[in-house]
């Protein structure tokens, strides 16, 4: 009797430790690039570039930043658990003046030209 009970509590054990394994990865993401004005090509600053996980009707935002004055972005974000098997990921880049663009998955140094409005 005591060996079953031993051995229940062992299996339980083992299944909650899977259980935290698996859903507390984590999967790391990166956008990097330049944000310019389409028809000067001058950078612009201070334009939100926002990572957004997708996941059916649901959307989160993962991480945000702003462009500096040379018009450089880079930022890191992450999704955890069972999410990043099922999720996109979009970039949303946007300003006010300019029309906003969004693009999905693959975004390591970008040249993204904003059009204004």
């Amino acid at each position: 009797m005591k060996t079953r009970i031993g051995t229940k509590i062992i299996m339980l054990s083992v299944l909650a430790l899977l259980f935290v394994m698996v859903t507390s990865c984590e999967i790391g993401t990166h956008a990097s690039g330049t944000v310019t004005d389409s028809v000067t090509g001058l950078p612009i600053d201070s334009v939100h570039v926002t990572e957004i996980a997708v996941h059916k009707k649901e959307q989160t935002i993962v991480v945000d930043g702003y462009t500096d004055s040379t018009g450089r972005f880079d930022i890191n974000g992450g999704l955890a658990g069972f999410g990043p098997r099922k999720t996109t990921l979009m970039l949303l880049v946007s300003k006010e003046g300019y029309v906003s663009q969004s693009m999905g998955n693959e975004y390591i140094d970008l040249n993204i030209r904003l059009r204004r409005r």
